[in-house]
């Protein structure tokens, strides 16, 4: 078999000039635009991708196809370094769509036009890390949005254009609402609002937000929390002042002063709603200037759905997402499933311990309904007295055994308790002892409470150590040092017989236990 010469049977051309790429690359870019919007993606994420594009293009300083991996490390490393990682990954994925738009339609166009082979300069290495999670937003509280929208009424009865302010207050109400997107509302047509449907009407928003740029999104919002009662006012009363023409197909529900050229009225802009938000908070609610905004009145409106009741999924629904766990953020700074399972944990410790004494949950039931349905727990003092021992065992270094036998003392002292109760010093020592527990550290956490009044005559001043191990029992009260305190013996060995006790006998200086009536023990 012999070998041939192949030979490229398109006509051979010469590398383009700047001109000519300058004109490429101008139609490469509308190509892209026009490509993106084949694919139904809004107005807006194609607009957010071309910015992100020319921003690069600005930096570069040359076409982008001639970007290489080099040059995109050098750009995140040094131009995005400080950058937000939602604007990093946002430039990025800008930049992995373009290269996947020329590699699929004009790889081949641009190797004969430039000689040079394109390809994707992101990879694995430089690609930005991080997410595009949303900052917390934390939305007023109630007084002072009935504040705000107070002033603001107040405001329309003496202000220079009564129209626009007005309109400005109703759209700042529907989001505060119903929640709806501040470009929702501003899109809202005449006849996009439905008296007759469901018992307070609804609103068909034709130009929802589509999830990851897919399109508008349609859905119908109940006209909940007197939003029907604010619509049915700007209608009757406000609407006319723009004389627009109710009859005309399209004609917008919150139109702007100015008018078309066929005399059709134009819709409001988003710069127009958003200032006067600002100029209301900056006069009204001057704690929020620069921090009220049309997404956190939506949040508030979230926030007090979930706070008067509404289900995650209801609220889900209303708002628009497709992910519940979109809506988990919106109202996640009011709910209290943290709170309620340590009080609910701090209730099934303190019901396991009450044993020893009897109290008024003798007949608890260990139903749902029950364990969750009070917000404070039902011992206030008996819980902290828990969470003291608790605390204090840690700091001493106590065994589990002894700090729950001092958890049992408290639980029988303080099951009972009311307040304005004090428990007597003698009561809580003789409990102690009979616990085999130091009594003077009980005293101690009672009197940290404020709920101990001492009774005994000659309050005792030792205590043992949480590791302290007691000797045998004496027959008498006081220690003395002698042969049964050898080092010799057997650690914790017993004695036989007790050591007889001489006249000359010194006291023992180790730390004894406090408040012993019979067998006092010592501490090695």
């Amino acid at each position: 078999m012999a070998l041939a010469v192949v030979r490229d049977l398109r006509a051979a051309r010469t590398l383009a000039g700047e001109d000519e790429l300058a004109e490429f690359e101008t139609d490469l870019l509308a190509g892209f635009v026009l490509a993106r919007a084949s694919a139904g993606l809004t107005d807006g994420t194609i607009r957010g991708d071309v910015s992100h594009l020319e921003q690069v293009r600005e930096w570069f300083g040359r076409p982008l196809w001639e970007l290489v991996p080099a040059d995109v490390d050098r750009y995140f490393a040094t131009a995005l370094r400080g950058a937000p990682s939602g604007t990093r990954l946002a430039r990025a994925a800008a930049l992995g769509v373009y290269f996947e738009f020329v590699e699929l339609r004009h790889k081949v166009e641009l190797h004969a036009l430039t000689g040079r082979v394109v390809e994707c300069p992101i990879d694995e290495m430089n690609r930005p890390r991080g997410s595009k999670d949303a900052k917390l937003r934390i939305p007023p509280r109630s007084g002072e949005i009935e504040t705000l929208f107070r002033g603001w009424a107040e405001e329309m009865a003496t202000c220079r254009k009564y129209a626009p302010t007005a309109r400005n207050y109703t759209v700042a109400r529907l989001l505060t609402e119903v929640g709806l997107r501040v470009n929702e509302a501003r899109r809202l047509d005449l006849d996009d609002i439905k008296w007759d449907l469901g018992p307070f009407g609804k609103l068909h928003v034709r130009h929802g937000k589509g999830s990851r740029g897919s399109g508008p999104k349609e859905r119908m919002v109940p006209l909940v929390n007197n939003a029907g009662r604010t619509l049915r006012w700007f209608i009757e009363d406000v609407w006319g002042h723009f004389n627009a023409d109710h009859t005309r197909p399209g004609t917008p529900l919150f139109p702007s002063e100015r008018v078309a050229l066929d005399g059709s009225a134009v819709r409001v802009g988003y710069d127009a709603l958003r200032a006067g938000l600002v100029t209301a908070t900056a006069a009204y609610l001057p704690n929020w200037t620069g921090r009220l905004t049309p997404h956190v009145l939506r949040h508030y409106c979230a926030s007090q759905l979930y706070l008067d009741g509404v289900d995650l999924i209801s609220i889900q629904e209303m708002l628009g997402h497709r992910w519940v766990a979109t809506t988990m953020r919106y109202v996640h700074i009011h709910r209290s499933r943290v709170e309620q399972a340590w009080l609910a944990g701090q209730d099934r410790a303190a019901r396991r311990l009450t044993g020893l004494v009897p109290g008024p949950d003798a007949h608890h039931t260990d139903d749902h309904a029950d364990r969750h349905a009070a917000v404070r727990p039902r011992y206030p003092w008996l819980h902290r007295a828990l969470h003291l021992a608790h605390r204090h065992a840690e700091a001493h270094g106590w065994s589990p055994v002894l700090r729950r036998a001092a958890q049992r003392v408290l639980t029988a002292l303080l099951a009972e308790h009311r307040p304005g109760d004090l428990v007597l010093a003698s009561a809580a020592q003789l409990t102690a002892n009979k616990a085999c527990v130091n009594a003077a550290t009980i005293v101690e956490l009672l009197d940290d409470m404020d709920v101990v009044l001492e009774d005994r005559s000659k309050p005792s001043t030792a205590g043992l150590s949480a590791s302290s191990k007691p000797c045998p029992a004496r027959s008498a009260p006081t220690c003395t040092t002698g042969p049964a305190h050898s080092s010799t013996a057997a650690p914790g060995a017993a004695h036989a017989t007790p050591p007889p006790r001489s006249s000359t006998s010194t006291p023992c200086t180790r730390q004894c236990w406090a408040g012993r009536t019979t067998t006092p023990t010592c501490a090695r």
